[in-house]
């Protein structure tokens, strides 16, 4: 038997009429090499797009649901790898990046959950007369808790619940942070008490 080939055989009856058999044996196929496969779930912003990188080169582009949610699967080589997630909201604002260092194996299927991506925040204006009011604002998680935090000589906190469609917002009198340099931060508490990262911190 000649794999992989086909043969011709020959077969003489008394009659001296030949019969040609014909066939053809496949060669046995390679075996597959099994799948190595990362999921990522989380929260970010509705409507957003979840950015992933792998060492710093695009993996994938997700966008995220009305309720801020995204589930991604990814078919990729076994390795030690450093991936770096982060969101831009609607607004095209991009919160702060969550990095992954992990060791995929061959043939498994590792699943990266609970990812909470911190709030997305923006200040206006950096300089304040002591009248006016300033006003930090962003987009996180749907009916959320959002807590903001100035930090000067003290620190000041403020909680606010986020919007149907994720917004927040919150307003401070700068008399009542006196003169001088202030930076502020947020950071989101889902309704099912999952805690997100701080925000970037700006000033």
């Amino acid at each position: 038997m000649i794999m992989g080939q086909s043969f011709v055989r020959a077969l003489e009856v008394t009659d001296q009429v030949f019969v040609s058999v014909a066939a053809t044996v496949p060669s046995d196929a390679p075996p597959e090499e099994p799948e190595t496969i990362i999921i990522f779930k989380g929260l970010a912003y509705p409507g957003s797009d979840v950015i992933i990188r792998q060492d710093g080169t695009l993996l994938a582009t997700v966008p995220a649901g009305p309720n801020a949610r995204f589930d991604v699967s990814i078919d990729i080589d076994p390795g030690i790898y450093t991936f770096s997630i982060f969101g831009e909201d609607t607004e095209g604002r991009s919160g702060r990046i969550t990095n992954f260092t992990l060791s995929l194996t061959e043939g498994t299927t590792t699943t990266i959950s609970g990812i909470f991506l911190s709030p997305t925040i923006e200040i206006v204006e950096t300089t304040v007369p002591l009248g006016d009011s300033v006003t930090i604002f962003g987009i996180t998680v749907p009916q959320s808790e959002v807590t903001v935090l100035i930090s000067s000589p003290w620190e000041v906190a403020s909680k606010i619940t986020s919007e149907g469609d994720g917004t927040w917002s919150d307003s401070f009198l700068a008399v009542d942070l006196e003169v001088g340099s202030h930076s502020a931060r947020a950071r989101t508490t889902s309704g099912e008490g999952f805690i997100s990262d701080y925000s970037q911190t700006l000033s």
